[in-house]
Order: structure tokens, then sequence, then C-alpha cells
């Protein structure tokens, strides 16, 4: 998960928040708590930051910051500096995780992650809304679903029938939007 133009907005990031801000003060505790019933509902559900924050805000500082969201851990930094790479690795890494979704509101550098339909984009000026929760909501139903329905052993790595289920239809060259645009 990112974390600049998701849980925060254009207009929160603009504001004037005096001589000496604090990297907290980048968070909008709204866009969180708009965020939460995603975990509520799926208390197994736990998120690995990809936001550029990782790299100037130490693991156990992110956990804090954004309480009461479960960071587990965060992407590591490639050579190559595009995010689908990264998170990529991450999976790699960690071939475990089945049932996941990208959510970031930029989507320039992981083309072949909104090509498999699991990127879920929010919109900068707004950040993350009810709507796109309940999309990116359903999306993982839909893939815990497949999970559960296809034996284990031909089950591929990434997202169960990404063919079948993504966040949103693809539109051409066009990065899918979770919610109303």
């Amino acid at each position: 998960m990112d974390i600049d133009g998701v849980l925060n907005s254009e207009a929160w990031l603009v504001r004037d928040r005096g001589p000496r801000p604090r990297i907290e003060d980048d968070l909008e505790s709204r866009l969180v708590a708009v965020l939460l019933p995603l975990f509520k509902k799926r208390p197994d559900l736990k998120v690995v930051v990809s936001s550029v924050w990782r790299e100037i805000v130490p693991l156990a500082e992110l956990r804090q910051l954004l309480t009461p969201i479960p960071v587990i851990d965060v992407t590591p930094t490639r050579p190559d500096g595009r995010r689908g790479s990264e998170i990529d690795a991450w999976l790699l890494a960690h071939e475990d995780v089945e049932v996941y979704a990208v959510v970031d509101d930029e989507t320039f550098d992981m083309e072949e992650l909104v090509a498999r339909g699991i990127v879920a984009q929010t919109d900068a000026k707004t950040g993350i809304t009810p709507s796109d929760v309940e999309r990116l909501g359903q999306f993982l139903d839909a893939v815990a679903a497949l999970k559960t329905a296809a034996p284990k052993a031909t089950a591929p790595k990434a997202v169960a029938s990404e063919a079948e289920v993504s966040i949103s239809p693809l539109a051409a060259e066009a990065a899918p939007r979770v919610g109303a645009a």
C-alpha cells in the first residue's frame, strides 16, 4: 500500500502545517478511518507498505504511525526504482501470500501489475474513499473464494484467475480505478 494519495489527499498535503512539519502530520486520520472497515471484516488482512515513506521512516515507526492498520512489512528498494518490481520482489520472497491487491494513486511504474488487474488506484485529490474500500473488499473476497475453490496444487502463485477477477475492468491504455472517478 502506498501512503501519499491513499491515506492523505492533495489538499491535505498543501495546507499550512507551520514552520516545523512532522511526518505524522501528513496522514489524514479521516482516511485511515475510511480504510478500517476493510480490516474489521477481514481480521487476517495485513499491509505491506510500498510508499516512499518506507525509505525515510523505519518499519517500527510506520507501524506506530499507521495504527490501527496492521502493517507487517515494507517492500524492498530495487535498483530500477520501479514500484511494480519492488512489489513483485516482496511477493516472490513471501510465496505463502496468495490473496493480495496493490493500493496506490500512481501506476506509471507498475504497468505489469495493472495488466494483471490487481491494482486499486485511488485518486490523489481525495485519497481513499468508502467506495474504493468497498470495491477492494469485494476483490479480495472474490480472490479468496477462488483460492478456496481451487486445489492448492493447481493454484498459481499470483492472484488466482486474474483474468476472471480484477479490481476493475482494464480500459485501453488506462490504469483501472477503484470506485467512481
